[in-house]
């Protein structure tokens, strides 16, 4: 095939894969965050004491990280909350 005809075919296809187009997540299937979860990131680190709280347009939280060696760090976070289904 040449370089346009893919080119086209990709143009064709791109709104079939458009995020419209894809069903919605399904956030209930989901499981729920435990209180102490290893971190997504790897290495070893484990969050604890997560318990977010939402505030009007905003959710907090005051959580650990802790390091395979015992070091622990502490941390807050906020960050805008958006309402999903």
């Amino acid at each position: 095939m040449t370089q346009r005809l893919i080119a086209a075919l990709l143009l064709l296809a791109a709104p079939a894969f458009s995020p419209a187009a894809l069903a919605a997540e399904d956030f209930g299937a989901w499981p729920v965050l435990q209180p102490l979860f290893p971190c997504t990131g790897g290495g070893g680190i484990v969050i604890g004491q997560y318990e977010p709280v939402i505030y009007g347009d905003r959710c907090v939280t005051a959580f650990t990280a802790i390091e395979p060696n015992g070091t622990v760090h502490r941390n807050t976070v906020a960050f805008e909350a958006v309402p999903e289904q």
